[in-house]
Parts: C-alpha cells; sequence; structure tokens
C-alpha cells in the first residue's frame, strides 16, 4: 500500500521533528493504525471533543493510506490515570500483540502530560516494534533530536 501525503517534503521542521502529514518516508512502513483519543472532561464538551479528535485522526489515516484496525477513548480521563486507563490499555495491548504497526494520537499530550509517563510509551513502542503517529511534531529526546519509535533495523 502506497502511503500519501500533503506534500513531499521528508526533511525535518525548523524544530528537528518530523510531521506525520509531510512525510512519506519516516512512517513508509505504517498500515495499520489504532486511533487513541482522551479527554480530562466528561459530559458533552468531553463527548463533543473525542469526536473531534476522531474525525482528525480518521482523516490522518485515509490521507496516509492507513487502515485503521481499532479506536480507543477514553472519557474524563486524566493524566493521573495514566496506568488504569482502559481505552490505552486496550490499545496497548493490540500493538503490543503485534496487530498494528502504530498508535495513532492527536499529539502527545493524549498519551500523557507527563515527560516520565510519556517516556513509558515511546519505550514500550522502541521496544516491542511499533510507533508512535500524531498529526504534529513529535518531541525532542534527550540529545535534542526529534523521538523515534520506528522500528529497530533487522
Amino acid at each position: 500500500m502506497t502511503t500519501t501525503s500533503t506534500t513531499t517534503s521528508t526533511a525535518p521542521d525548523a524544530t528537528g521533528a518530523v510531521d506525520c502529514r509531510r512525510s512519506t518516508d519516516v512512517r513508509k512502513d505504517v498500515r495499520r493504525v489504532v486511533i487513541y483519543c482522551r479527554t480530562a472532561t466528561d459530559g458533552a464538551s468531553g463527548q463533543r471533543h473525542l469526536g473531534q479528535q476522531a474525525a482528525e485522526l480518521e482523516a490522518e489515516a485515509v490521507i496516509n493510506g492507513w487502515t485503521v484496525v481499532e479506536w480507543y477513548d477514553d472519557l474524563g480521563q486524566p493524566d493521573a490515570t495514566f496506568l488504569s486507563r482502559p481505552g490505552l490499555r486496550a490499545a496497548l495491548g493490540l500493538l503490543d500483540a503485534g496487530r498494528a504497526d502504530a498508535l495513532l494520537v492527536c499529539g502527545t499530550a493524549r498519551l500523557s502530560d507527563n515527560a516520565g509517563l510519556l517516556k513509558v510509551v515511546f519505550d514500550l513502542a522502541a521496544v516491542q516494534g511499533w510507533q508512535i503517529v500524531t498529526p504534529e511534531p513529535l518531541p525532542k529526546d534527550e540529545s535534542g533530536d526529534a523521538a523515534d519509535t520506528s522500528r529497530a533495523a533487522a
């Protein structure tokens, strides 16, 4: 399956991060994605926000030619509930089982605002061989390079 992008540029932006909407090479081995949405607020406002996230991510998958294997959400789940969020746990389990190549999220803050908890997810991706894909540039690691969640070379 060929991925499509909004432009052919694969160069990092001014911050050194790569935006998945501008890259075909960096994400070329992504074929199947799991969508994950989260909002810390519940009720009608939270539902509306989850719907907006899902629509953005589904459009992102279509633009890139990715198959959405499953989508999960956590409504009204603040960052403090990181390890007990049922949607995130289910998404991570599916990725660990090899049923998808990437976790597609609106932004890393949807995973966690806490750098330590976010590192846990990035480390899982690296060890288990899947990627984190977000429409925004990925955060930088300690060396100042964009965090790499791509598969290790065989």
